[in-house]
């Protein structure tokens, strides 16, 4: 039967006959009277806040019955008086519920009293109850060996259920829609029907013990339809029946590897044999830990006794002490050798966040502890004036804001991996001279040692240490990164395409010796000191092609970086392919003509570029003033096609 098959039949049940009604300005309360004892069946008021009484007409109200506010959404709040002693099963379910408090007088709580209440984020009990407790806003038994019920409203992410609770119960966190990951302890050994049914969101389940039992549907319509990815320690078994179990909602199954080394303490490697005091080391595949053992733990002297290599099969290292019986206590720790990384942890996945080490050559791995790299954090390497060349694993999807700005590296190359680069990552690095990226990277790009996104709209870095005095930049760039040329010393001359339409903050700022940049199109928006100390100090010098625009507001946004203004001649005449000039107006086809003052140019044209007959239709002279002229073909329309060409 489905889980919402269940639910419909709950409801129906609801149906009994009603004895009485409490009248009230509050609530409108049906009830049934037995042995002495008032049994509230439904509810028929209007809500939102309902207060049940502790006794009517001299009878002490007992109990909530099944499904007695069981899909009213006008109920928000209910208050349960110390006289209630039971709470039937759907009594709540998929009510309006925000929250509930749990009187100390409350001993039984029936089948999903509070499933599907889709705004319930808190669950409190109070602290003298016998029978329940309640942590965080979860509904737990009072040892807190069994989860009752997860509020589904809360917004978590993620959720660590208490060590010690050995049993999830029938759709505890049924339809929580915004879980993504849980940590289950090792001690549960049982997950309930239905348990995590419908939490959408659900993709990652990292399990801390051996696998436990599992009732039907219990991962149903999880991770978006694919179902949920198990992570479960090296040497745990029960896997095989587990993922057999939970069958199209499992979506894979990985090793995890916790931030330390794990002695498993259950199974048949635990304990004396042959002899020998043993047991199962689980942590990550291919390390190397060292076991070291003392006799006292109050004034301990830790000495290592065992080095072991950690199998890359299964993520597990056999350990057996064959002295163990010649002392009267022994205890044991594991550890490793201390690394020059630091890091944070995250749900699995490692963040280098700074190197203590001497090395210039860094090699990154890919793991530490057996979690995965997986991100270079915000200043990690910044100004580590010995680094000079570093090596990213594949593990590394993100890079952050200055994570290498004002190091010595030389050259570095983006694997695939990279999706997210930080700002000023390689800024300031006056030695590097090559940004490569592998070609199957689907974010960034590289050419001739400088950075752009994948399409190459965007120049996101050009490495400081190069020396060429000038630079093109590709046509098809839309955009200039901030702080992309900061502190170039080389440049002295730039020319930017006429696609480019937007030039960051700080962008050229103390390229101290840049004092001409040649602009192929319009005047491009322009951020806050782009320009500020170049030119010694000077400014740049604004060469632009006549016919172009923009260049009062964009000249006027410079203000003292700018040394000059000049019209700028290519070596050909040039077609200003731009509105307003481009196109037809009033009937005729037209451009702009952008070239040398007092020029005369002479316009072609053809109707077949494939077998082309140029004719002459227009000369043209370009003023003294502008270095442009305007053409216009008024016959365009008599044609099937019309191409034009400047000589």
């Amino acid at each position: 039967m489905t889980r919402r098959a269940r639910l419909r039949i709950s409801f129906a049940m609801a149906g009994v006959v009603i004895l009485n009604l409490f009248q009230s300005a509050v609530a409108q309360l049906a009830y049934e009277t037995n042995n002495g004892a008032i049994t509230i069946t439904g509810y028929s008021g209007s809500g939102p806040n309902v207060t049940i009484p502790p006794t009517f007409n001299g009878y002490p109200v007992t109990t909530i019955g099944n499904a007695a506010f069981g899909g009213n959404r006008s109920v928000t709040r209910v208050t349960i008086p110390n006289s209630i002693t039971n709470i039937g099963a759907f009594a709540f379910a998929a009510s309006g519920l925000v929250g509930i408090s749990i009187p100390g007088s409350v001993i039984g709580i029936g089948y999903d009293a509070f499933v599907s209440c889709d705004n319930l984020a808190n669950i409190s009990v109070t602290a003298t109850n016998p029978a329940y407790s309640s942590s965080n806003g979860v509904l737990f038994d009072k040892a807190m060996d069994s989860l009752i019920q997860y509020p589904i409203a809360l917004t978590n992410n993620s959720y660590t259920v208490p060590a010690g609770v050995g049993t999830i119960s029938d759709d505890a966190f049924y339809g929580a829609p915004a879980l993504a990951s849980v940590v289950l302890p090792r001690s549960v050994a049982s997950i309930g029907n239905d348990a995590f049914a419908y939490c959408v969101a659900l993709n990652a389940v990292y399990f801390a013990g051996n696998a436990p039992g599992v009732g039907s549907y219990a991962f149903y319509e999880t991770g978006f339809g694919g179902g949920i990815i198990a992570y479960y320690l090296p040497g745990t078994t029960g896997w095989t029946q587990f993922s057999s179990a939970i069958g199209s909602s499992l979506a894979a199954s990985n090793f995890w590897y916790q931030a330390n080394p794990q002695i498993i303490s259950s199974g048949p490697n635990f304990g004396v044999q042959k002899g020998q005091f043993g047991f199962l080391i689980s942590w990550a595949t291919n390390a190397t830990l060292i076991v070291d053992a003392c006799t006292s733990v109050s004034n301990p002297i830790w000495l290592p006794i065992s080095t072991n290599s950690v199998a890359a099969t299964n993520g597990t290292a056999a350990f057996a002490d064959a002295q163990w019986s010649i002392f009267p206590t022994r205890f044991y720790r594991i550890r490793t050798a201390s690394s020059p990384f630091e890091y944070s942890t995250s749900l699995g996945a490692i963040t280098i966040t700074g190197y203590t080490g001497a090395s210039a050559s860094v090699s990154i791995p890919a793991t530490i502890n057996g979690y995965p790299i997986t991100g270079i954090g915000n200043t990690a390497f910044a100004n580590d004036a010995n680094l000079k060349s570093v090596t990213i694993p594949g593990s590394v999807t993100n890079i952050g804001d200055f994570a290498f700005e004002g190091s010595g590296l030389t050259s570095v190359n983006i694997p695939a991996s990279v999706i997210s680069l930080g700002q000023s990552v390689f800024a300031l690095c006056n030695s590097l001279t090559n940004i490569s990226v592998d070609i199957n990277n689907p974010a960034y790009s590289g050419s001739s040692g400088v950075l752009f996104d994948k399409a190459g709209s965007t120049l996101v870095q050009y490495p400081a240490g190069l020396t060429g005095s000038s630079y093109t930049i590709p046509n098809g760039v839309r955009k200039i990164g901030d702080r992309a040329f900061y502190g170039t010393s080389s440049l002295s001359s730039i020319t930017i395409p006429g696609t480019v339409t937007a030039i960051g903050d700080n962008e050229f700022t103390y390229c101290i010796a840049l004092t001409t940049v040649y602009f192929g199109g319009n005047a491009p928006s322009v951020g806050s000191f782009a320009f500020y100390e170049t030119g010694f100090g000077g400014g740049v010098t604004v060469n632009y092609l006549p016919g172009t625009a923009g260049w009062p507001a964009f000249i006027a946004d410079l203000g003292q970086s700018l040394a000059g203004s000049l019209f700028w001649y290519l070596p050909s005449p040039q077609i200003m392919s731009h509105a307003p000039s481009f196109g037809v107006h009033n009937n005729q086809f037209g451009f702009t003509i952008s070239w040398a003052t007092n020029a005369t140019v002479i316009v072609e044209s053809c109707t077949n570029l494939a077998n082309p007959v140029w004719l002459p239709i227009s000369t043209n002279t370009l003023t003294s003033m502008v270095g442009t002229a305007s053409f216009n073909d008024p016959q365009f329309s008599v044609y099937l096609r019309r191409y034009y060409r400047l000589r």
